[in-house]
């Protein structure tokens, strides 16, 4: 029988930031997945890294 996994334990339990903007606070919830082979710093990184290919490449 398949084991059922819910939303709670797929996840770790989520990292919330606020930012204030003038008026208004903004707030983001970062879910990820607890067995990963990539970590949040190395999914940070690369996705940074991509970011600044992609602007060379159209300069």
């Amino acid at each position: 029988m398949q084991e059922d996994r819910t939303f709670e334990n797929k996840f770790a339990p989520p990292v919330r930031s606020e930012k204030k903007i003038g008026n208004t606070t903004f707030t983001v919830n970062s879910f990820f997945l607890e067995q990963t082979k990539d970590g949040v710093v190395s999914k940070i990184e690369r996705l940074i890294k991509d970011d600044v290919r992609k602007k060379a490449a159209t300069i």
